[in-house]
């Protein structure tokens, strides 16, 4: 990787990225990290809270809104070939709506410490949980959906071969719960999210 591909500010650590491992990193975009204006993320127990830009954080979220509108607008489209476009638009579409409840939701089960979550970005957690409410019952089974469908081979994808997803219901939940992150984020720790913009 080249040096200045990526720029990380490590807490106790001068010098670039090379001095951590790539194994234990996990990069968010080509950023410049300013420690004043950055959320930490713990690695694991052997390396240093890793300082990563609010801006590229806002970035990120904002790319998985758009894919998820832009895919979503694809395969609900009238007159769409069910084609191999089509089933790639609809597994983006899954992959992205999968990232997205999970920083909404994470299930402690599946989290990591890399893992960016909206708890850990709003003003108030306690005021957000409570708000944001539990995982709707209406996508309570996509990531193991995802699982199954898209990022495993898997007996139950040879035995159904219809996915279970309703695009637009499932859109329409990241939304009103993205709507409500905006509400609350705080946006010294994520400068440039605009996910309420449509």
């Amino acid at each position: 990787m080249a040096e200045n591909q990526y720029r990380v500010v490590a807490a106790n650590a001068v010098g670039p990225l090379s001095s951590c491992t790539s194994a234990s990193v996990v990069m968010l975009s080509t950023v410049t990290c300013d420690p004043a204006q950055s959320v930490g993320v713990a690695v694991d127990a052997r390396t240093p809270v890793l300082r990563l830009s609010a801006d590229a954080v806002g970035h990120h979220i904002e790319y998985e809104m758009q894919m998820l509108r832009f895919t979503c607008d694809y395969v609900t489209h009238p007159g769409i070939d069910r084609d191999f476009l089509y089933n790639a638009c609809l597994e983006s579409f899954v992959v992205h709506a999968r990232s997205l409840l999970h920083f909404l939701f994470p299930d402690k089960d599946r989290t990591r410490p890399t893992d960016i979550r909206a708890s850990k970005l709003v003003k108030d957690r306690a005021l957000w949980e409570a708000e944001c409410g539990p995982l709707p019952n209406e996508v309570k089974g996509l990531h193991d959906d995802a699982s199954h469908f898209v990022h495993h081979l898997v007996v139950r994808r040879t035995m159904d071969s219809t996915p279970p997803w309703n695009p637009l219901l499932i859109r329409t939940i990241i939304e009103e719960k993205m709507r409500l992150f905006s509400r609350h984020a705080d946006h010294a720790k994520l400068s440039s999210v605009a996910v309420a913009s449509r």
